[in-house]
């Protein structure tokens, strides 16, 4: 039995979000980012409108609103052959389109895009985004409209260690376990005691 449930706990979620996170990414490159605030039903219409470039930092809005980001960029030989995925953290919710459909959506939770190879080495990627409405409320009245709700953030090619993150994704799925099990249930203490040991063996590799 732990003396310190509550402290190991808090121990492992530490360990998760401020470590673990960090280190699944083992290279960086940086992509260009271009905006598209016309209306557009698809690609083909978003890549025949205006588009500026943009940085992080980038604000826009308001809530329900759709909008075009382009991103491009080259895979440096250094990435090549390496597990290599696109974070594009431009806000709102996402969907990523591939030529003339779309491909998968992403959010705050799915950021990382892996990117095919048979895509090739040359970025050139349209998403699609939605703009949230953060003054909605359940059971309140509604806050006042706000002008801009979303701002961009990152937007990199990113090499991704994949057995730490196969690592990390069993640690996140115990965590969820251990909110489903009541803290007197003896399966709670055992699992909570692998995650202890598991990140002791992890920090002393």
């Amino acid at each position: 039995m732990l003396k310190h449930p509550d402290i190991t706990r808090r121990r492992v979620d530490t360990f998760f979000v401020t470590q673990l996170q960090e280190l699944l990414i083992v290279d960086r490159e940086p992509l260009h980012v271009e905006m598209n605030e016309q209306p557009a039903r698809n690609r083909a219409e978003a890549a025949a409108g205006t588009w500026k470039k943009v940085e992080a930092g980038h604000r826009y809005g308001p809530a329900y609103r759709t909008v075009w980001f382009r991103v491009h960029g080259q895979i440096p030989e250094r990435m090549a052959g390496k597990h290599v995925a696109v974070v594009a953290e431009v806000g709102g919710e996402r969907t990523i389109w591939h030529k003339d459909s779309p491909f998968c959506g992403i959010d705050g939770e799915h950021a990382q895009f892996d990117w095919p190879a048979a895509w090739g080495n040359k970025i050139d990627l349209y998403i699609e985004a939605y703009t949230r409405n953060p003054e909605h409320r359940v059971h309140l009245k509604e806050l006042p409209r706000q002008q801009f709700v979303e701002v961009v953030d990152k937007v990199e090619l990113v090499v991704v260690d994949t057995e730490l993150k196969a690592f990390a994704c069993d640690v996140d799925f115990c965590r969820n376990l251990l909110s489903a099990i009541a803290e007197n249930d003896p399966d709670h203490a055992a699992l909570l005691r692998g995650l202890n040991d598991a990140i002791n063996a992890f920090s002393t590799e």
